[in-house]
C-alpha cells in the first residue's frame, strides 16, 4: 500500500497592531505655564486594551525623571474616539516634559506622536497690581495657586531686595484647591502711606518655584488723620450727605474711592463724571474716606459724613 503524506502549510497574515494612533488632546504641544499637577487627556483607538501614559524631560524617556503610569484599565469595550485620561501630580517647576500615550493589546503596542509642554516658573501675585492704587494696611495681599502648588510663601520688606523683610508667611496645604484661585494673605506690621514691595513663590513635594515678579504697592492714608478742613472744601457737596454726592468739575480719567476708616474700599468709580449723582444709599450712616486719584497718579484724601 502506498501512503501520501499530505502537508498542509497555513500561513497566518496580521496585520498592523493598530490602524490609527491616539490622537493627543491635551496638554496642548508646546504649551507653557502649566501647573505642576496636569491630566493628560486622549482618544480611544479600536482595537487597544490598555494605555501607558508615558513622561520624561527628555524625547528619549530615559532620564531620572522619567514617569509612566502602566495602565490596568481595560477599555477593549470602549466606543473609539471616546476622550481617556490620567493625571501626574510634583512635577518641577520652570521644566520641560515630554509625552505619549501607547495604546497595548495581545499583539503588541504602538505609541503615539511625542507632544511636550512646560511648567510655571515662577509665583505670581495677583492682588495689588504693581503701583497700583493704595491698599488697606492688612491687605489682603493675593496670590496666583497654581493646581498642584502645596504652599506659598509671601515676603514684603521695605526695599526691593528684601534683607530684612517686615513681612513674611508660609499659606497651609492648598494642593486641593482649584487652579488660578487667588490666595488671600492678610499682612501684620504694615503703616499708613508707605510704599512697599511683595514677592512670593511657590512650592510642592519635589521643587520650588523661582521668586515672583515684585510688586510695589503703597498703603492708605491714615484715615484717623483726614484733617477737617477738607470736610469743609466744596470738592464734592453735599457734605454731610444723606444719599448722595457730586462734583462740580474733575479732570476726565479720575478715579473715586470710598472706604470705611478700616480702610475696606465700598465704592470704587473708574471713570468719574462732572456734575453726576453719586448714589451713596447703600452706605450706613456714619465716618468715610473720600480719594480722589487723577490720572497723573495723585491723589487727595477727604472726609465723607452720611447722615440721615
Amino acid at each position: 500500500m502506498r501512503k501520501i503524506l499530505l502537508i498542509i502549510s497555513i500561513s497566518v497574515i496580521y496585520s498592523p497592531v493598530f490602524a490609527d494612533s491616539p490622537v493627543l488632546v491635551f496638554p496642548a504641544n508646546d504649551s507653557i505655564n502649566a501647573p505642576t499637577e496636569i491630566g493628560f487627556f486622549w482618544t480611544h483607538i479600536n482595537g487597544a486594551t490598555y494605555y501607558d501614559l508615558e513622561m520624561d524631560t527628555t524625547q528619549s524617556f530615559n532620564s531620572p525623571l522619567y514617569r509612566i503610569i502602566a495602565g490596568s484599565v481595560d477599555y477593549s469595550t470602549t466606543s473609539s474616539g471616546t476622550v481617556l485620561g490620567d493625571t501626574i501630580m510634583e512635577l518641577y517647576f520652570g521644566k520641560k516634559y515630554y509625552w505619549k500615550v501607547t495604546p497595548r493589546n495581545l499583539q503588541g503596542s504602538t505609541p503615539s506622536e511625542i507632544r511636550n509642554f512646560t511648567t510655571v516658573s515662577k509665583g505670581k501675585i495677583k492682588s495689588p497690581l504693581n503701583l497700583a492704587a493704595p491698599i488697606p494696611i492688612n491687605g489682603p495681599v493675593v496670590v496666583n495657586h497654581d493646581l498642584g502648588t502645596h504652599i506659598h510663601y509671601l515676603e514684603i520688606g521695605n526695599t526691593s531686595v528684601f534683607t530684612s523683610p517686615i513681612y513674611s508667611s508660609y499659606s497651609l496645604d492648598f494642593v486641593l484647591v482649584q487652579d488660578q484661585v487667588g490666595i488671600d494673605y492678610n499682612p501684620t506690621g504694615l503703616q499708613y502711606n508707605t510704599t512697599y514691595y511683595a514677592r512670593t513663590k511657590s512650592y510642592n513635594q519635589s521643587d520650588s518655584s523661582e521668586w515672583s515678579e515684585v510688586v510695589e504697592f503703597s498703603t492708605i492714608e491714615d484715615p484717623s488723620l483726614v484733617s477737617e478742613f477738607k470736610t469743609q472744601q466744596k470738592i464734592f457737596y453735599p457734605n454731610p450727605a444723606a444719599d448722595y454726592i457730586q462734583f462740580d468739575f474733575v479732570g476726565a480719567g479720575t478715579i473715586l474711592r470710598i472706604s470705611n476708616i478700616q480702610g475696606q474700599e465700598l465704592v470704587c468709580i473708574g471713570n468719574l463724571e462732572s456734575n453726576k449723582k453719586i448714589d451713596l444709599s447703600s452706605l450706613s450712616q456714619g465716618v468715610y474716606v473720600l480719594m480722589l486719584q487723577t490720572t497723573e497718579g495723585n491723589q487727595s484724601l477727604h472726609k465723607l459724613i452720611i447722615s440721615r
